[in-house]
């Protein structure tokens, strides 16, 4: 059996690794795929440690992420029976992938942002963006941005409020997630309005 939370310390500890930025993107990579360690456990310490660097970090993160995406919609497009299904049934995520259909079936590139900001995993999107065809470019902007404004205002507040940012999320990591949803979901009203002027 997988024992998740020492694995998540694992990929935590590579934020002190000497090539801990190649690990960042390797894990941005990944995990908007196939891997269920989001590169958030990496980022934050990195930030805190380096403030100066914490714009790099967050772009570093979300090129992995974005590029990390296009295998999940390869996988989606080319692969789903061969390898989503297995990923689905491995990770028990068989309601959140009918979910995360349903609601991508209903609102394409505005689900594929708002689970690339909020705690929705991620690969189910990029999956089911590619099982259910949608246009490449909207896919990698929405990608883009969301993975962009996630990271980069985690690493901005990491750099600017440190140890105590980093104490607060891990007393608070439900209520931490409830707010990036209700953020995320505040972001795409605001988008899609300004879109429809």
């Amino acid at each position: 059996m997988i024992r998740w939370a020492h694995l998540q310390t694992r990929v935590a500890r590579l934020a002190e690794h000497p090539q801990a930025r190649g690990w960042l993107v390797a894990v941005a990579f990944v995990e908007a795929s196939v891997f269920p360690i989001p590169p958030d456990v990496m980022l934050l310490p990195m930030a805190l440690a380096a403030p100066r660097r914490a714009l790099l970090l967050a772009a570093l993160a979300t090129a992995g992420s974005v590029a990390g995406a296009l295998v999940g919609y390869a996988i989606g497009a080319f692969f789903f029976d061969a390898v989503a299904r297995p990923l689905i049934a491995f990770y028990h995520m068989e309601t959140g992938w009918r979910t995360a259909s349903e609601a991508f079936a209903r609102h394409g590139a505005w689900f594929v942002a708002l689970a690339a900001i909020s705690p929705i995993p991620f690969k189910a999107a990029t999956i089911a963006a590619g099982a259910l065809a949608m246009p490449p470019v909207p896919f990698l902007v929405a990608c883009a941005l969301g993975r962009g404004a996630r990271f980069f205002v985690e690493a901005l507040l990491a750099a600017a409020w440190g140890p105590t940012f980093l104490a607060w999320l891990r007393r608070h990591a439900e209520i931490a997630s409830a707010l990036a949803a209700f953020a995320a979901a505040l972001l795409l009203i605001l988008l899609w309005a300004w879109a429809g002027d």
